[in-house]
């Protein structure tokens, strides 16, 4: 299959560089950016590719943002790069502290530089990639000179600022959403290209339909053909909704419709989705594997180049696998859940930990303060299941988040093993990523206010 117009527009633009050395080009789903891509990647050897995600990165085998320019991770990055520079920023976070070396090569003798899914980046990564390029490549101009090719959709979600990070933000003078249009390097003569012709949806009515409630600008026709494809509730469909605040909306509003027509006037599968919305049943074991698995950050490098470009003549970045685990684990001991439960957690959490040849877990035990602290790694020759588990006083969860912050101690993920009754405060929900396992035979629709939350079944495979 050939370019379109548009796409061989792009294209030429990059050929000739009449437009400049920095294109941003936007097209909705299905309009053939990863093929466009593809296609520049065989013209332009040398090019490099990154994307904010792994996953995005591995669609268009390319590296994370975050790993190909050094981007802290851990904070929001400060736009005054005179008093803050690019280096003294990295030196803060573990992960960047010493970028350099062939990393910092590939910056210098790169073609083009495309960044996909550009309207994920959030503004204060932009501006970070650009100061990082004038340090790389030597240069004061923008982006130290370097051809810059944004690829992406601007209806999509915008990147996740929230709690701290989006006060610092604030601080440092970004706007919400903190998105691409926020940054301060869009001010440097981008060329904007647009995709508009859809290639993945062969139906052309279908395709207007989407386009206009991408916008936002559909029609009651529309509605009414989208009607004509809805089919009898499904107690097993899965609703999906892009924030929590409208998954509670449509929850309640299902709730109330079911309340207000009568347990006995409900078509059965209509019952079963009201059952389940009241009575989740989430398999607690499976949630606490993806939520570990999800600290791991396995991604790419040029040390390793992949051998799938090769035919191409192409230089692709290598995987480099980091499959360590830096986690902390509270256990509620207030004298609901007994020591077998806890021990059963530990050690459904061991077999994860056994799965990866390093990990760090900081393991303590909690009623109204904070007892037994002690740490395990994979090289330190003791099973976490050897944990002696302590306490049987009041619940105060509070303790937990305080005790991290006198100790500094900043996980990536906090699981919380409990019975889901604290007096007062469930936590801070602004200091880190929090799993709560609840065990409770009363309440299975208890849900802590942020975080995930799962119920402990003890008969759950």
């Amino acid at each position: 299959m050939g370019l379109t117009i548009e796409q061989q527009h792009v294209m030429d633009c990059m050929l000739t560089g009449r437009q400049g050395s920095r294109l941003i080009c936007f097209g909705s789903a299905g309009t053939g950016k990863s093929f466009l891509i593809k296609e520049i990647v065989k013209t332009f050897n040398c090019s490099i590719l990154a994307a904010p995600t792994g996953r995005a990165a591995t669609i268009i085998g390319g590296s994370t943002i975050h790993k190909l320019f050094g981007i802290p991770s851990t904070h929001p990055i400060n736009p005054d790069f005179k008093d803050q520079p690019v280096h003294r920023q990295r030196f803060n976070d573990p992960s960047c502290r010493y970028f350099g070396g062939q990393r910092k090569e590939v910056l210098k003798h790169c073609s083009w530089i495309i960044l996909d899914e550009i309207g994920m980046v959030r503004c204060d990564h932009l501006d970070f990639i650009e100061a990082a390029l004038r340090k790389a490549r030597g240069s004061f101009e923008p982006f130290g000179g370097a051809k810059i090719l944004c690829v992406g959709d601007v209806g999509q979600l915008p990147p996740v600022a929230q709690g701290r990070d989006a006060g610092t933000l604030k601080r440092y003078g970004y706007k919400a959403p903190f998105g691409l249009f926020q940054s301060n390097v869009l001010n440097t003569d981008f060329h904007q290209v647009s995709l508009t012709k859809v290639i993945r949806q062969e139906n052309p009515i279908e395709a207007n339909i989407l386009n206009r409630i991408r916008v936002g600008a559909q029609t009651k026709i529309d509605i009414d053909y989208l009607n004509t494809r809805v089919q009898a509730p499904d107690s097993k469909a899965v609703i999906l909704t892009p924030l929590r605040k409208i998954r509670d909306e449509i929850k309640d509003s299902m709730l109330q419709s079911a309340q207000a027509a009568g347990a006995g006037n409900l078509p059965k599968e209509v019952q079963r989705m009201i059952t389940e919305l009241t009575e989740p049943k989430m398999n607690w074991r499976e949630l606490i594997r993806q939520q570990i698995q999800s600290t791991i950050r396995n991604d790419y490098t040029f040390a390793r180049p992949s051998r799938k470009g090769w035919h191409t003549g192409a230089v692709l970045p290598g995987m480099n696998f980091m499959d360590t685990i830096d986690i902390c684990i509270g256990i509620d001991m207030s004298g609901s859940i007994g020591n077998q439960q806890a021990e059963d957690f530990l050690g459904e959490v061991k077999g994860i930990m056994d799965e990866y040849k390093d990990y760090k877990i900081k393991i303590w035990c909690f009623d109204t303060n904070v007892y037994n602290e002690d740490d395990f790694s994979a090289d330190d020759g003791r099973e976490l299941t050897d944990y002696e588990v302590i306490g049987g006083g009041g619940t105060d969860f509070d303790v937990n988040w305080t005790y991290m912050k006198e100790q500094d101690i900043q996980p990536k993920k906090f699981l919380m093993f409990t019975d889901g009754y604290p007096f007062g405060s469930w936590g801070d929900e602004d200091y880190c990523d929090t799993v709560f396992v609840i065990h409770s035979n009363h309440d299975k629709a208890l849900e802590a206010p942020f975080g995930m939350t799962a119920h402990y079944e003890e008969n759950v495979a």
